[in-house]
C-alpha cells in the first residue's frame, strides 16, 4: 500500500514539473533495449520556429528507462534528460531535467492505448519549471501516435497544445529505431 502511495505521490509531483513534445508512449523500455529517434518540430509561437530534435533512450530495468534529447536549429539549442517510471501497463510517469535559453525541470504523465497491435496512441499532462529571471510553469497536453512500420522501426506523431499563454502549440513527427 505504501509503495502504491508512493507512486501516486510521484505522478502527480510530476504533473506539476514537466517538459514539452514528449515523443514517447507511456510504455517504458525493456531492459538493455536502445532507442534513438530524429523528430523535426514546428513551435507555433508567433514565428513557427523550425527546430529539430534527437533523442536516445536505454531500458535500465523492468519498468525503468533513461532518456536524453538534443534540439537545435535556428538558434536554438537544448539539452535534457529524464527516468520514466511504469505505472501499470498503460500508464508512466517521468522527471528531469533541461537546459535550454534557462535551466529547468521537467515531468510528464502519460497514458497510452493499442487499437492495433503495431500502434499506440497517447496522451497526458507534460509541463515545465523554467528558472528564468521569473519563475514560469508552461503546461501542455500532447496527443500522439506512434505506428510500427517494421518490427524496430516506428513512426510518431505529436501534437503539444498550450495550456496557458506561456506554452506554445507544437506539432512533430518523426522516426524511432529500436536495438
Amino acid at each position: 500500500m505504501m509503495k502504491k502511495l508512493f507512486v501516486l505521490a510521484f505522478a502527480v509531483t510530476c504533473i506539476m514539473s514537466m517538459h514539452a513534445q514528449v515523443f514517447n508512449t507511456a510504455t517504458t523500455l525493456k531492459k538493455q533495449t536502445l532507442s534513438l529517434g530524429i523528430e523535426p518540430v514546428i513551435v507555433a509561437e508567433g514565428n513557427n520556429d523550425l527546430r529539430l530534435f534527437g533523442h536516445i533512450g536505454y531500458g535500465l530495468k523492468k519498468g525503468i528507462d533513461l532518456s536524453a534529447k538534443v534540439g537545435f536549429l535556428n538558434g536554438y539549442k537544448y539539452l535534457g534528460a529524464d527516468v520514466e517510471f511504469a505505472l501499470g501497463k498503460h500508464f508512466s510517469a517521468s522527471g528531469g531535467i533541461h537546459s535550454a535559453s534557462d535551466f529547468g525541470l521537467d515531468g510528464t504523465f502519460l497514458g497510452t492505448i493499442n487499437p492495433a497491435k503495431n500502434v499506440a496512441i497517447y496522451s497526458g499532462i507534460d509541463a515545465d519549471i523554467q528558472f528564468a529571471d521569473e519563475l514560469q510553469i508552461p503546461i501542455w497536453i500532447p496527443i500522439g501516435v506512434e505506428v510500427f512500420i517494421k518490427k524496430k522501426v516506428a513512426f510518431i506523431l505529436e501534437g503539444s497544445i498550450g495550456v496557458y499563454d506561456n506554452a506554445w502549440n507544437m506539432i512533430g513527427g518523426g522516426i524511432n529505431y529500436y536495438f
